[in-house]
């Protein structure tokens, strides 16, 4: 189905019109859509995305393209987004604060040792702590593409070479320098920027800044010192490495392996999905400490930002033990989430089968998924033991998202898409208008019929 010749020239228009026949541009693509999913939704109250027990594929696919397809169509922001985002993170904070280990039953107890314990394990390998030093995380130190706090630019020359160098405490700039010492062209560099640049300058933590997520509310950024997070993605590439020797989970592939066992699962309803809201920003420095080897939660303490910045130029203290620009945030909570998975298979006397790749035809190798998927915050488990997971999570201040998690029936959340009775209904996602001619065909490829949205720019 060709797309219209005049689009770009109509989608100019419709951004330079308020209003389309009375509405913005955000309802008139949400009419559209309805207008174009009508005939598999009929009967449906306009609005309404719950399931019904006779849904189809096509229903569902149809649905989820409903739910989802203007969600994130931010061009049109409500006022208070960047309030609501920043009250949610605080609450969340609060919540790290006042975390307290209240076990109401001895099952409690049992599930909270088996998690102790399969922390430990993690951490310590052959009976050693993974990081024996700052020289050891240094070792595996690298910088993101992201913004650093006072970086001239975003990538690794610009930041560690030819910037002022932001660290919470000027031990890690001395262990840092005595590092690269060890390293002539990387020591040379190093003097130069230090007389043009000073040596390092010491902040209290990270930045705030706000980015567009939904309509209602918006993301929240946390912009790392540039010293900090040389120091913490090192740390997030040892855990990794941990993670692939206890569990068999590669960050690179575990996605796909969990959008497998969430097909499987969606047939066989032997596989529950869990998805977590907030996870990241509810990982707390009091639990951690109660959970976690003393050790571990020292390093981990040691390249955090312990405050952050507010856009006011007011501070704020964390109580969490990182934000999502931390760079160890994603495999930490990774391993904690598939070390509390670990503690309720051994609670229940169920064998954990770790996900494996099997050779196959052309030098091509076959994933083979185990019995349970952890990837962030998302979580798949044999259906014998969700309800163990859900209760130690909520014991350590963790709480399932409703909308995307299923522990039982034909439907499954793999991250980014959702599977029915081993259909997956993947839908786009539509967050700027300049992305409507690569996002409504593929997003419409599976609903036949006529195509309003796609189209209606002609008329405008």
């Amino acid at each position: 189905m060709p797309f219209p010749r005049k689009v770009n020239w109509a989608l100019q228009r419709m951004q330079h019109r308020k209003t389309l026949y009375g509405k913005s541009l955000y309802n008139s693509l949400s009419l559209c859509l309805d207008q174009d999913l009508s005939f598999y939704l009929a009967g449906l109250p306009e609005g309404s995305s719950e399931e019904w027990p006779d849904i189809t594929e096509k229903q569902m696919a149809a649905l989820a393209l409903r739910r989802s397809f203007t969600k994130k169509f931010v061009e049109e922001k409500a006022d208070d987004a960047d309030h609501r985002a920043l009250e949610k993170f605080r609450a969340a904070n609060d919540s790290c604060r006042d975390w307290k280990w209240n076990p109401e039953t001895s099952w409690d107890e049992v599930l909270f040792g088996e998690l102790r314990r399969s922390l430990d394990l993690f951490w310590h390998k052959d009976g050693y702590s993974l990081v024996h030093s700052d020289y050891s995380v240094l070792d595996r130190g690298k910088l993101g593409p992201g913004a650093s706090v006072l970086a001239n630019g975003c990538d690794f020359y610009t930041k560690l070479m030819a910037s002022p160098l932001a660290v919470t405490h000027p031990d890690l700039y001395r262990i840092y320098k005595d590092y690269v010492s060890h390293f002539p062209r990387w020591d040379h560099a190093e003097i130069i920027r230090s007389e043009q640049h000073g040596q390092f300058c010491v902040v209290p933590g990270n930045k705030l800044s706000f980015a567009p997520k939904t309509v209602d509310i918006s993301r929240l950024i946390c912009t790392e010192p540039g010293l900090n997070s040389f120091y913490q993605l090192g740390l997030g590439l040892i855990l990794e490495d941990r993670l692939k020797e206890v569990f068999n989970i590669s960050l690179v592939d575990q996605q796909e392996i969990n959008g497998e066992l969430a097909r499987c699962g969606s047939v066989t309803n032997r596989f529950a999905t869990i998805d977590l809201s907030s996870a990241s920003d509810l990982i707390g420095l009091p639990m951690l400490k109660a959970i976690c080897p003393s050790e571990m939660v020292g390093w981990l303490c040691r390249y955090r930002s312990p405050v952050m910045e507010l856009t006011d130029g007011s501070q704020v203290e964390l109580h969490m033990v990182s934000t999502m620009g931390n760079g160890f945030t994603f495999p930490l909570e990774t391993a904690i989430f598939s070390c509390v998975v670990s503690a309720c298979m051994r609670a229940q006397g169920i064998k954990m089968v770790r996900n494996r790749k099997s050779p196959c035809r052309l030098n091509r190798e076959h994933l083979r998924p185990g019995n349970f998927g952890v990837f962030g915050d998302d979580i798949i488990v044999p259906t014998e033991i969700v309800g163990d997971v859900l209760r130690l999570l909520h014991l350590i201040g963790h709480k399932p998202n409703a909308d995307k998690t299923f522990v039982e029936g034909p439907f499954a959340n793999p991250v980014a898409t959702i599977g029915f009775v081993a259909h997956p209904c993947g839908v786009s996602i539509l967050r700027t208008s300049k992305r409507l001619r690569t996002c409504i065909l593929p997003s419409m490829a599976s609903i036949d019929g006529p195509n309003k949205l796609a189209y209606h720019c002609q008329s405008l």
